[in-house]
């Protein structure tokens, strides 16, 4: 190694050693600092997660609000907002999310995908007709099916709601929760 180069051919001396001993000394008590400080952020965020999506929207909804200026000057605004996701491996689920958004007008955001075992500059035609194995795959990207359950949800600004949370299939796990929005 060049870096220790210089060593070469020369004991360590005891300043050497000390100095080391206290730069490990050091990399150990910045780790725990950090391990220490990394514990606190998730800390953190859990109480601001229950303050911004439980006791700050249960104070204002008990007062039949849903935003309020305070004498601070900062704007509170309790929104929904809904999280939903596509199972990744379980093709029964994804048949059943993909069948549903056909019947309800979401065709549009199933996106195929052609993957080939071993992939050919032939069309799909070719492939057949020589035997190539191939997989033809439908996928729906999380961000658009969430903006797509949200419109039909009622929850943009501006859109009438035509369904349900319950008329959504369980296995998109469908969850409305609340935030708290400052500004």
């Amino acid at each position: 190694m060049e870096e220790t180069k210089f060593l070469e051919n020369q004991e360590p001396t005891e300043d050497i050693l000390s100095q080391l001993g206290d730069k490990v000394k050091d990399l150990v008590a910045k780790r725990k600092d950090i391990a220490f400080l990394d514990d606190k952020i998730k800390e953190a965020k859990k109480e601001e997660k229950v303050l911004s999506s439980e006791s700050i929207p249960d104070l204002l909804f008990s007062c039949g609000l849903s935003s309020i200026n305070l004498d601070t000057g900062e704007k509170i605004t309790v929104i929904e907002k809904l999280t939903v996701s596509m199972p990744k491996k379980d093709t029964v689920k994804r048949q059943i999310i993909f069948k549903w958004l056909i019947e309800i007008g979401g065709k549009y955001l199933i996106k195929k995908e052609l993957k080939i075992e071993e992939p050919e500059k032939h069309v799909i035609t070719y492939l057949r007709d020589k035997g190539i194995p191939f997989e033809n795959v439908l996928a729906v990207n999380t961000n658009s099916l969430r903006a797509f359950l949200s419109d039909k949800l009622g929850m943009k600004k501006g859109s009438l709601q035509t369904l349900e949370i319950q008329d959504v299939p369980r296995e998109a796990n469908p969850f409305i929760y609340k935030e708290t929005k400052l500004s």
